[in-house]
């Protein structure tokens, strides 16, 4: 399984933060996840939508806003995926404030409580 919260450069064109679970680790943390949807989908998240998790672009058929879906939508992924990947973007020019930003992210995250 994977329990991962990954940063990313992707060569000039923007700066990603990616929780990833999957395996033993999303399963201890589905209904966590379950209690928080209408938090995900208020937080500007990105959840993939691909049948593999090795994808990392934003492209539709990779990523979609979590406020396209309605919270039936979103729970059904959350609880019939293998893995889940809920991730944020920012343009280049966030440069100068990216730790900031990529923290600020991560104690939201953490704020959903997925470490119980």
């Amino acid at each position: 399984g994977t329990f991962a919260f990954r940063t990313m450069f992707w060569w000039g064109n923007f700066f990603s933060a990616t929780l990833h679970l999957s395996g033993k680790y999303l399963e201890k943390r589905r209904e966590v996840l379950l209690a928080n949807l209408e938090n995900i989908r208020s937080s500007q998240a990105y959840i993939c939508v691909n049948n593999t998790p090795w994808e990392y672009h934003y492209g539709s058929d990779n990523y979609q806003s979590a406020t396209q879906f309605d919270s039936p939508q979103l729970q059904s992924l959350f609880t019939t995926n293998s893995f889940l990947k809920i991730s944020y973007y920012w343009p280049l020019e966030i440069y100068p404030e990216l730790p900031m930003v990529v923290s600020s992210t991560f104690r939201q995250i953490q704020g959903w409580k997925i470490e119980h």
